[in-house]
């Protein structure tokens, strides 16, 4: 991974020009990466565009970053570009409506900390011991000697405050406090951003969330806390998709529960699941096999079936996992 951290840097900085992507429905370590890194390459004189796959939907928590207010979107992003880097996207798929701008690209760099990845760039800076792909960024600034601004910094500290729960999952390693310590010093305001990550809700999404919550089921067998929302709930409520990424946060709570699943309507016709384990179940080995990827305790997929038929399956191959994995201590 060093080598191809090196030439991916080396790429970056003979560039004159760089689009950078992540993917559909981006999450806080997606978007602070990307813009994270962005930061960095503007500060040092080369050109950047930024984007994600298309609706262009920041969510709300994630409007404060600087430059969110400044993405590109299709048709306006770079058709071909000399250098286009994904960050935090497992599988060229995910990068829907920008795909073709990256199979253009003529040089395609990716930097990832799914072990999922499929390696689709030409060049692959991809670490799953990672807690975040900004701490990956990071480490590449920090070894090349690039400045990190108090822009970058902001967005780097959120993608790996996301991606490590608040520093409470077990990817929260001593490297994680190094680097924090280091963008604290940079000036990161560190309580009102973790506000604005983690507390700020609008009160008729408190009310969504309690229909969802109530909707609740316990799987004893299987160990398993079950909910799902449709678009009614979100019409009903009028609440945003984008405003519901922190719902399986709440589901996996649950103290009963050794796997949290969140089915989602998230337009007609569209299902999306998210899972969450304790680490005893891998849970993206069970949506790599439905085309999706994630972590081993945190990963999603993209349903062909409906609400209550994937909630089915998806017993079933909770059920085998477990069936495999064998008795608990």
């Amino acid at each position: 991974m060093e080598s191809q951290l090196v030439r991916a840097a080396e790429i970056l900085e003979s560039a004159s020009s760089v689009a950078l992507a992540c993917h559909t429905s981006p999450d806080g370590d997606a978007l602070g990466t990307m813009l994270g890194l962005h930061h960095i390459l503007t500060s040092r004189g080369i050109s950047a565009v930024s984007g994600f796959p298309s609706p262009l939907e920041v969510p709300p928590h994630y409007a404060f970053l600087p430059g969110a207010e400044s993405l590109t979107a299709q048709p306006a992003y770079p058709a071909a570009p000399e250098v286009m880097v994904t960050v935090d996207c497992g599988s060229i798929d995910r990068l829907d409506d920008l795909r073709p701008s990256a199979e253009a690209a003529r040089t395609l760099v990716v930097i990832d900390h799914h072990g999922s990845n499929t390696n689709y760039g030409h060049v692959n800076v991809i670490d799953p011991s990672a807690a975040a792909s900004a701490l990956i960024v990071f480490r590449m600034a920090r070894e090349r000697g690039w400045e990190i601004n108090s822009d970058a910094a902001m967005c780097l500290y959120t993608g790996i405050a996301t991606d490590t729960g608040r520093f409470q999952f077990d990817n929260t390693t001593p490297e994680v406090f190094r680097a924090v310590a280091d963008l604290a010093e940079i000036g990161v305001p560190i309580a009102p951003v973790s506000r604005t990550l983690f507390e700020e809700h609008r009160l008729a999404f408190m009310k969504f969330l309690g229909r969802v919550l109530s909707r609740c089921e316990l799987d004893a067998e299987r160990q398993m806390v079950i909910s799902w929302y449709d678009q009614a709930d979100l019409e009903y409520f009028g609440v945003t998709m984008p405003e519901t990424e922190s719902v399986i946060d709440f589901i996996r709570q649950a103290k009963e529960a050794e796997v949290a699943l969140l089915v989602k309507e998230s337009a007609p016709g569209e299902i999306k699941v998210s899972l969450r384990s304790l680490g005893g179940i891998d849970v993206a080995s069970i949506c790599v096999e439905r085309g999706g990827g994630g972590h081993r305790m945190a990963a999603g997929y993209t349903s062909r079936m409906g609400i209550h038929e994937t909630i089915a399956e998806l017993k079933m191959a909770v059920g085998a996992a477990m069936s495999e994995r064998g008795p608990t201590a």
